[in-house]
């Protein structure tokens, strides 16, 4: 897990996930589509100080280790499904509460996880990956 290039790290709730929609700009990948928090790792960071430090950019939100439920590595097969870490973070209500969307992104939103998996402008690879947290 060293080599790791990032992480994506989807805030759930029960059956709820939090939905951060991407900036509309089409000089970046995933343009206006629905995303979870992350982004690459910077210089010698761990996989759990790169994760919650993408919280903490995007949503404001101080993060504990123990609230990782899930981590699952995958490998890089290119610009559209690139490799690094996908963790699943349990939040409270009183953190949904909290979140203030950062520099990044338009807005956010708590979205059914079942209702997230069927809209049309979830990043791709993004859906898989909640997939294969949902079906473990």
């Amino acid at each position: 897990m060293n080599e790791f290039s990032g992480v994506k790290l989807a805030l759930v709730n029960g059956s709820k996930v939090v939905g951060i929609l991407r900036e509309n700009n089409p000089d970046i990948m995933f343009s206006n589509c629905w995303d979870v928090a992350g982004g690459p790792r910077k210089g010698t960071e761990s996989a759990l100080q790169c994760a919650f430090r993408e919280a903490y950019e995007e949503c404001g939100l101080d993060l504990k280790p123990e609230s990782i439920v899930w981590c699952q590595e995958y490998k890089d097969r290119g610009c559209n499904e690139p490799g690094g870490l996908f963790m699943v973070s349990s939040i409270t209500g009183q953190q949904i509460d909290q979140i203030k969307l950062g520099a990044r992104g338009q807005s956010f939103k708590l979205y059914e996880l079942s209702g997230f998996l069927e809209m049309d402008n979830v990043v791709p690879f993004v859906k898989k990956r909640l997939l294969h947290y949902m079906e473990r």
